[in-house]
This record gives structure tokens, C-alpha cells and sequence, in this order.
């Protein structure tokens, strides 16, 4: 669970902005490369009540706006597989983690169908 300052990273359309708990979240950074999602995001950041939240267009594997150890939890929800570099990504989120913080991942699994799965083997 999310808990404390919290960075989403990849937050696309925002289809996760109605899970997080007030009474959990202290603050909530939302990146994504892309503006139109964002602006998906956007208006949907009204489920975020009493919950403090920024915006911010950057990339998952040059998020050095933040320092080291700045939030105590981490989100990604399916956005490695369409980074460029997701062992840069995953580097980046580990670094702006706190050493007792956590890292939440989901990501898509094998594909039944060929084609798919030696795509995404290629950009992991």
C-alpha cells in the first residue's frame, strides 16, 4: 500500500488516482512523458481529496529533479514495457526510494502470442 510521500511513476491516464487513501498519503508526485495523458490525468485529479499532488513531465529514467531518498514509496503500473530503458527506470525509482521505503510494481507477464512476447523480450 502507499504510504507517506509517494511517486508514481508512468501514471499515464491516472486509472490509479481513486486507490489512494488520505489518511495514507502525505504527498503525491504523478510523472509521465507523455502531456496528453496527463491532461487524462488531470481531470480525474479530483478523486485525490485531502491528498497534496503535483503533476510533473519527465521521464522515468531521468527523474534527477528529485534527490536520492525522497519518497517513501514508488508506483509503477504497467509503464516499464513501453520505456526505452526499463533497467535505467527501475534504477532511477530505487535511487529516489528511501532506504526503508518500497518499490509497488505490476507488469504485464508473457503474451500468448509470439509476436508480443519477442517484442516485449526485446525491450527488457
Amino acid at each position: 500500500k502507499a504510504r507517506g510521500s509517494v511517486l508514481e511513476v508512468a501514471v499515464g491516464t491516472g486509472r490509479n488516482l481513486e486507490h489512494y487513501q488520505p489518511n495514507q498519503i502525505s504527498k503525491l508526485v504523478l510523472t509521465d512523458t507523455s502531456e496528453y495523458m496527463l491532461d487524462v490525468a488531470k481531470q480525474k485529479a479530483n478523486q485525490l481529496k485531502n491528498i497534496p499532488y503535483t503533476f510533473n513531465t519527465i521521464s522515468a529514467t531521468d527523474m534527477h529533479q528529485f534527490p536520492d531518498d525522497s519518497f517513501d514509496t514508488v508506483i509503477d503500473t504497467f509503464g516499464l514495457c513501453s520505456i526505452d530503458d526499463p533497467l535505467a527506470a527501475l534504477k532511477e525509482m530505487q535511487r529516489v526510494c528511501k532506504e526503508q521505503g518500497h518499490i509497488l510494481l505490476i507488469e504485464h507477464g508473457k503474451s500468448k502470442y509470439d509476436w508480443l512476447t519477442r517484442y516485449m523480450n526485446k525491450r527488457v
